[in-house]
């Protein structure tokens, strides 16, 4: 079952307040900007980022003299990551809402793009990916990270069977989650991008 727009908006402006409680997705962010290899003054955009965790450390990674854009579908989350920022004294860090399935960008500004731990919320990767690829300058790299077959378990599968048996409709956990290395490879190679290199 495909989330619209709206309600992946609804969810994730509902738990945007205590998201950040979610101590497991941190180190993730920070690994997948650590991997990205971001230069100084760099122009960089961060797709549904969230509470900005990924942005924040980016934006410290290309400096005063870089930028890094942040977009996400929920304005609560948003206006956490902007609380964040204006907090660390973060002046190069950008918040907008949009669609990262469909970016508003007309030209190809960026020097990279990342996206940590939110590509399986897309209804086609593959398509998301090379719109992507449309707003990067030549030369530019895309990063994204995701999780393993089992990380969630057994915790997801006994919080969605009990779901089920109170809901009308199944619980929509059956999204992939381009588990494996193979996976995001194919992906990749499937939306032309093939210079893929994998970190674990």
């Amino acid at each position: 079952m495909t989330q619209s727009r709206e309600e992946k908006r609804f969810d994730f402006d509902t738990v945007a307040e205590i998201y950040d409680s979610a101590k497991h997705l941190i180190r993730p962010a920070e690994r997948l900007v650590a991997v990205s290899n971001l230069t100084s003054g760099a122009n960089v955009l961060d797709v549904a980022c969230g509470t900005g965790w990924a942005t924040l450390v980016a934006a410290k990674a290309v400096g005063t003299s870089g930028m890094v854009t942040g977009i996400d579908i929920s304005p609560k989350m948003l206006g956490i990551a902007r609380q964040k920022a204006a907090k660390a004294g973060i002046l190069n860090a950008n918040f907008l809402e949009g669609n990262a399935e469909a970016l508003e960008f007309k030209e190809p500004n960026f020097d990279n793009v990342i996206c940590a731990s939110a590509i399986f919320f897309f209804r086609d990767a593959g398509r998301t990916l090379n719109d992507w690829n449309r707003v990067l300058k030549p030369g530019g790299s895309i990063a994204f990270n995701t999780y393993g077959q089992g990380f969630f378990h057994p915790v997801s599968e006994i919080f969605h069977n009990r779901m089920d048996q109170f809901e009308e409709k199944p619980s929509p956990r059956r999204q992939p989650r381009l588990a494996d290395p193979d996976q995001c490879r194919d992906l990749l190679d499937n939306a032309r991008l093939y210079k893929y290199k994998g970190y674990h």
